[in-house]
């Protein structure tokens, strides 16, 4: 980490302001004094208190660098403000910091990097507090979750996994899932789950957004000559149309944690999902994640899998339906797309509940009811 003084920065963040040096954030406690006597023990618990709530904020949604968002903390002050920093250190990993303005004299902040550790300003002193062991594996994963557009273009970042290894403390198998084709206008949607233990020998996967095409297909037939347990869901533009996104996200992720346990034999301990909550038929324990894939090789994998999946579909579909280009816009609603449906119209595959495509259908209805009412005037 780098030692280099920021002063103001409470006020700073208020504003909104980015506090930088060169490439990188940086916290303001290392150029204070620091203070010749420990805290009274009487402070543990408490910081720890702060420590948990912060936690909470930042896992419900990772915050941006350089904005404060209120915290409930408890005690005499009732609410905090958060604030945080992400940076790179000399080697381009990520460095950061998070913490709380407990009040006017009081900040308590957390460190990640190649360490994490935690310091106590009061007033013009710093003290060194201890971050619990079993709360690393949060900040690390906090870390890992935060955007980067603030610090410039990262290098592709595999998964740190830091989010399974805080699972398989507890639990044997994790279940990652996720989906691609959600939001296109044609074509299926694709759910698909990669279970591992804390042994599986996974090669290095990566969130499958930050891969190109050939990158994507080339991982995936990694993950299948490597033997993981993994296994996709295509649920049909039609079943999308019927049953609504949020159900077909429901039926498309039940039925691939079944078929996850069916290759495997056994059933999951814990089901890791990319993305916001959804309403679940399964009896296994779930966790939904934000930005997932950065924080879990399960849901990373499964990332590649759905989406290396839904590309092949799609190539497929476009064999059948070429009129529409689907192997270039691969369904979503791209401007080549869009001509091509006043072009051409629609085919089978569209999903006719989906914008642009319920538009243009409730626009064609509409033409034809006024034609057929300027026939019956005349």
């Amino acid at each position: 980490m780098l030692d280099v003084k920021i002063g103001g920065f409470v006020e700073l963040v208020k504003q909104g302001k980015r506090v930088k040096a060169g490439a990188h954030w940086l916290s303001t406690h290392r150029y204070l004094p620091q203070a010749a006597d420990a805290l009274p023990p009487s402070y543990n618990s408490r910081i720890v208190e702060i420590m948990q709530a912060l936690i909470e904020v930042e896992r419900a949604k990772p915050s941006t660098p350089g904005q404060s968002a209120l915290v409930y903390i408890g005690g005499k002050p009732g609410a905090g403000s958060t604030y945080k920093w992400l940076g790179k250190d000399e080697e381009g990993r990520r460095i950061g910091i998070v913490g709380v303005r407990i009040d006017a004299v009081h900040h308590l902040s957390v460190e990640i990097g190649d360490r994490v550790s935690g310091y106590l300003q009061k007033g013009d002193l710093s003290y060194p507090v201890e971050v619990p062991e079993r709360l690393h594996p949060v900040f690390l994963e906090i870390l890992a979750r935060t955007p980067h557009k603030f610090i410039g273009q990262e290098s592709v970042q595999a998964s740190t996994g830091v989010l399974d290894r805080e699972m398989f403390q507890e639990h044997r198998y994790v279940l990652g899932l996720d989906d691609a084709g959600r939001g296109t206008i044609c074509g299926p949607a694709v759910f698909a789950g990669v279970l591992i233990g804390p042994d599986t020998p996974l090669p290095e996967v990566f969130d499958s957004k930050s891969l190109n095409r050939p990158a994507r297909q080339a991982l995936l037939d990694r993950l299948v000559e490597s033997g993981v347990v993994l296994a996709y869901t295509p649920v049909s533009a039609q079943t999308v149309d019927d049953i609504g996104i949020t159900g077909a996200n429901v039926l498309g992720f039940d039925q691939t944690i079944a078929a996850c346990e069916q290759k495997a034999g056994h059933p999951v301990d814990i089901v890791l999902i990319d993305g916001g909550d959804l309403p679940l038929k399964t009896e296994r324990k779930t966790r939904f994640v934000t930005k997932g894939e950065s924080v879990s090789r399960a849901i990373a994998a499964a990332s590649v899998v759905a989406t290396a999946m839904h590309e092949r579909l799609m190539l497929d579909l476009h064999q059948k339906y070429p009129l529409w280009e689907l192997d270039r816009n691969l369904g979503y609603c791209q401007g080549g797309h869009v001509s091509a449906l006043e072009r051409h119209g629609l085919c089978p595959e569209h999903r006719r509940t989906f914008r642009p495509i319920n538009e243009m259908v409730e626009r064609q209805l509409g033409e034809t009811r006024d034609s057929l009412q300027l026939t019956i005037d005349i």
